[in-house]
């Protein structure tokens, strides 16, 4: 009983210092891989994938669908008339909407 006690609890061990092993050898993941994008990367990442696509009269959403993200920056002005005027910047254009409509695309 005794030598049945000590195989089981050698068995235990070796276990374990595998599942140790294991983990250790694991890789971590890169938690500063946000800090070392590249300067492409961080121009891609406000960018308006679809630019060249867009069309006036598109609705806000169409855009995004078409842009494939929010815009990075957003503004309201209120122009002559009391109209709202909604301003869009992506790092590659502006757009302009009023009343949801997309009124003007200044690619740069």
């Amino acid at each position: 009983m005794d030598r049945l006690a000590r195989s089981a609890g050698m068995r235990l061990l070796i276990v374990a210092a595998f599942l140790c092993l294991g983990a250790c050898a694991e890789t971590t993941p890169d938690l500063n891989s946000n800090v070392d994008m590249t300067k492409e990367a961080q121009q891609a990442a406000g960018r308006c994938a679809k630019i060249a696509e867009l069309t006036l009269g598109m609705t806000t959403s169409q855009v995004v669908s078409s842009c494939e993200r929010t815009p990075q920056r957003t503004q309201e002005v209120i122009i002559k008339g009391g109209k709202h005027q909604i301003l869009w910047s992506y790092t590659n254009g502006h757009l302009e909407f009023e009343s949801d409509k997309l009124t003007r695309i200044r690619p740069l």
